[in-house]
């Protein structure tokens, strides 16, 4: 993500290999602090629209997932905020939860004990499924952003097939 933002020709692109199978798939959340007056995201877009630029998000890192998920929900609702980069979730989240950083957006597995533990609100999933039954979606929302984190297992695109295969079905069996 990094060297493509800057111009620079990545090591590897997905063409370049083939998926044997996903481990997981979680989707990113908008999430504030608990104390926060927004309760709904429309809340909070409505406040980043009304001040542009006034508001802090925090991310993982440069041009990192959640750096980008919330400049695509961004330009989504056509709002804008400031990115405050951290060396990772294990440091923005923090800021979060103590209200130094307005928002942020950070994968489910994240937050999920921040929010049930009522030190986050979740506002949304950026995504098309409800995960937890009292935050929308994005898509419900009709806010067109959904960002995925999927782990899995890839090889180069030249691996003979019989060496995919076998991936392939060993990785299925692990799963069952």
């Amino acid at each position: 993500e990094w060297e493509a933002a800057n111009g620079r020709k990545p090591a590897f692109t997905r063409q370049d290999l083939i998926l044997l199978g996903a481990l997981t798939r979680s989707p990113v959340q908008v999430v504030v602090p608990y104390a926060s007056p927004w309760k709904t995201l429309p809340d909070l877009i409505r406040d980043l629209k009304a001040k542009p630029g006034h508001y802090t998000y925090c991310s993982g890192g440069l041009y990192n997932v959640t750096h980008i998920s919330t400049e695509i929900l961004m330009r989504a609702v056509g709002a804008s905020a400031w990115l405050v980069p951290f060396k990772g979730a294990g440091d923005c989240l923090p800021a979060v939860v103590g209200g130094q950083i307005d928002f942020t957006t950070q994968f489910l597995s994240s937050t999920i004990s921040l929010v049930q533990g009522r030190r986050l609100r979740a506002l949304a999933v950026m995504g098309s499924e409800r995960i937890l039954p009292d935050v929308p979606t994005t898509r419900e929302l009709g806010i067109d952003a959904q960002v995925y984190q999927m782990i899995g297992l890839s090889a180069p695109r030249e691996t003979p097939a019989v060496i995919v295969d076998k991936l392939r079905d060993t990785l299925k069996k692990v799963a069952e």
